[in-house]
């Protein structure tokens, strides 16, 4: 194993990775199994329903620009505990909506939200990942997609046919304590803290005048 540069500290971040992924997208799909129980309480069509599936990507396809940029400002596990435990929260709330306008707007964000997981995760992944295994990495990491939805189905079929579809909305909630605790064991990556420390560095030797046009200017 060492001939090929495996390391604790990569599988450590791959797992946790693996984990966020699949987890965000078992919260995200749970919305799938509910859309013909929202149908009826709410007496809409599926063209309703396809409004508000292709808002939330076009959200998404912003939201993805938007993490990428704040994960390289603040670092990846900040944002990558932050995308988790929102979009967890946001799913869970759908349990308590009693129109279709907040349902729209919860499952929107939510969506946009959680997918501020794949620049994070994939950067984390590959910027740490030994360089001949950067591949196998990437690729370990995508099979959070099915994951997810395997393990919604687990849970959403039996909760959807005893208790309703308000009730298999309830797990993501506990997501939520999940991801901090895995931003308390997650650490930063190595390459992201050697460029803050840098640029700290190129900081200090400014002048006050300097600083405050950089601050001026963000």
């Amino acid at each position: 194993m060492k001939s090929i540069g495996l390391d604790n500290y990569s599988l450590k971040i791959l797992v946790l990775c693996l984990l966020g992924w699949t987890l965000a997208n078992m919260d995200q799909s749970f919305f799938g199994y509910a859309i013909p129980s929202l149908m009826t309480e709410f007496e809409i069509d599926l063209v309703v329903i396809g409004t508000i599936l292709s808002v939330a990507f076009i959200l998404a396809s912003f939201s993805v620009v938007l993490a990428g940029f704040l994960a390289d400002r603040y670092g990846r596990r900040s944002m990558f505990v932050f995308c988790l435990s929102v979009s967890a929260l946001l799913v869970g709330l759908h349990s308590f909506v009693d129109n279709i306008e907040t349902m729209a707007v919860l499952r929107c964000v939510a969506f946009a939200v959680s997918t501020g997981l794949v620049p994070i995760t994939n950067s984390f992944v590959v910027e740490t990942a030994p360089t001949r295994l950067r591949g196998i990495y990437s690729g370990i990491l995508q099979c959070g997609y099915p994951l997810g939805w395997f393990f919604a189905s687990l849970i959403a079929t039996p909760l959807l046919t005893d208790f309703g579809w308000r009730a298999m909305f309830l797990p993501a909630l506990a997501v939520i304590p999940i991801a901090f605790v895995m931003g308390r064991v997650l650490p930063e990556s190595i390459k992201f803290s050697e460029l803050k420390n840098q640029d700290e560095i190129q900081l200090e030797k400014l002048s006050i005048k300097a600083r405050l046009g950089i601050l001026l200017s963000n």
